[in-house]
C-alpha cells in the first residue's frame, strides 16, 4: 500500500504544488506581518539554513541509513528512475 502512494503521480504532484503553495503562503503571511528589515531577512535565511540542514539529515540518516520505511522506498526510487516517487503529500502539513 506505501508503495502505490508513493509511487503514485497524484501524490507526487499534489505533494509538489502542496510544498510550493504553503511555503509562498506562509513567507508571504510572515512577511505581511514583519517589516522587511535585517531581523527578518535574518530569521528568513536562518530558517533557509536549518531546512537545508533537516532536509539533508533526513535524506541521508533517513533515507540511506538502516532498514526502515523510508530507506526501503528511497532504494524503489533509485531502482526505478522513471517513476515518481514523492512522499506522502499529507507528510508536510
Amino acid at each position: 500500500m506505501l508503495y502505490r502512494l508513493v509511487a503514485s503521480k497524484a501524490n507526487y504532484w499534489i505533494g509538489f504544488w502542496l510544498d510550493v503553495v504553503l511555503g509562498l503562503a506562509l513567507l508571504g503571511y510572515g512577511l505581511a506581518k514583519h517589516p522587511l528589515g535585517l531581523a527578518t531577512l535574518a530569521a528568513v535565511f536562518t530558517g533557509w539554513l536549518f531546512f537545508t540542514f533537516i532536509e539533508y539529515a533526513i535524506h541521508r540518516w533517513g533515507y540511506h541509513g538502516p532498514d526502515s520505511p523510508l530507506s526501503y522506498v528511497h532504494r524503489f526510487h533509485h531502482s526505478n528512475n522513471d517513476v515518481l516517487v514523492g512522499a506522502p503529500f499529507f507528510y508536510p502539513l
